[in-house]
Formats: C-alpha cells, structure tokens, sequence
C-alpha cells in the first residue's frame, strides 16, 4: 500500500502544523473521506472538529490532554 502525508493548509497555522494521509493514488485525504462520510450524520460533532483544527493550527497548538 502506497500513501503520502499531506498538509491540511485550511487547519495549518503559527502553532501547528496538521496533516492528513492520501492512499494510493486516490485523490481526496483520508480526512475528506471521513467528514463526508459523516456530515450529514454528525453536523454538530464535525463542525466542533473543524473548529478545534482550526484552533490547534492557529492559537493552542497540539496539546498533549487532546488526543486521549
């Protein structure tokens, strides 16, 4: 199985740096999938994710007590 890492640049920012993974050559992160997997589910939970990417990116970077 081949991948690549790449950056998400919409979450990127001075305090972090967040990635997702692409497999094969497919064309869409392993994030893409799973947020339109579940959107229509999960609005409210999906959109809190995106939230907290955009802040870890952007103010708190990527603190040891968010990822239990």
């Amino acid at each position: 199985m081949k991948y690549r890492i790449v950056e998400l640049t919409n979450f990127t920012g001075n305090a972090a740096t967040i990635y997702s993974i692409v497999l094969n050559d497919d064309n869409k992160t392993l994030f893409d999938k799973f947020i339109e997997e579940h959107l229509n589910s999960f609005k409210n939970e999906i959109i809190f994710i995106l939230d907290r990417l955009e802040t870890m990116g952007n103010e708190t970077g990527a603190r040891n007590s968010f990822f239990k």
